[in-house]
């Protein structure tokens, strides 16, 4: 790459990174395309679901011969097939307490395709335990946000623990360039950890029907039960 944030140096520490990416649903879908191309050494897809005939108008790596077949199988196929030298593995596992350390522990950077709270909350104290940062992305109706968390910043429990648990794609709808948005951010994020930039304290939202995007500061919870002084003790 000839940007200058990125150059030789920057080109050896992506292809040295491995990505987790957990789920890859539209999320998925959107994000771990612009990571293989931009020469992401490997990545490891869990995801234990099959490709869904309604999921197609957003899930842009399966098409319709594709239905019934495992996500994580035919998406690592396809990615493969884009950059050759990027090593993708496929896990058709889910994602839980037991399995995230066994597939996460070796991780750079920890991408999450999720769209439920109970995986989002699992990433969340793995990566406050062990430092590894990860992003989250979340996306419904015309609307979506970003929040990149490391060491530097609030933990996703910080920003979204009280919030009541929004509504699933499956049940409000979601249009499919707000999962685009979404995911593209997501992988920038991504490609800026690897690249050794320093993120947290930045939740970026988008409104795609009002084209309304804002950065918005966030700070950490002094008695966030995972992050906090008083937790991490525990």
């Amino acid at each position: 790459m000839k940007l200058p944030e990125v150059g030789e140096k920057g080109q050896k520490l992506l292809a040295e990174a491995t990505v987790l990416a957990v789920g890859v649903g539209g999320l998925g879908c959107a994000s771990l395309p612009w990571l293989v191309r931009a020469g992401v050494g490997r990545i490891v897809i869990m995801d234990p679901g099959v490709v869904d005939e309604p999921d197609l108008g957003r899930q842009l790596l399966y098409r319709v011969e594709d239905i019934g077949e495992s996500k994580a199988m035919v998406s690592a196929r396809v990615l493969s097939r884009m950059n050759p030298l990027v090593e993708v593995l496929p896990a058709n596992v889910a994602l839980d307490a037991n399995s995230i350390g066994h597939f996460a522990s070796t991780a750079s950077v920890i991408l999450d395709g999720t769209d439920r709270l109970e995986p989002r909350r699992i990433i969340n104290a793995f990566s406050v335990a062990t430092s590894i940062p990860w992003v989250y992305g979340g996306a419904v109706g015309w609307a979506g946000s970003v929040l990149a968390s490391g060491a530097n910043g609030p933990c996703w429990e910080c920003v979204f623990g009280n919030e009541p648990a929004p509504p699933s794609c499956d049940e409000a709808g979601v249009i499919g360039p707000a999962v685009g948005w979404v995911g593209a951010t997501q992988a920038a994020q991504v490609l800026r950890i690897i690249l050794g930039e320093v993120i947290g304290g930045q939740l970026l939202t988008a409104d795609l029907l009002r084209s309304n995007f804002r950065t918005l500061g966030v700070k950490r919870n002094p008695v966030c039960p995972i992050c906090s002084t008083d937790a991490q003790k525990k």
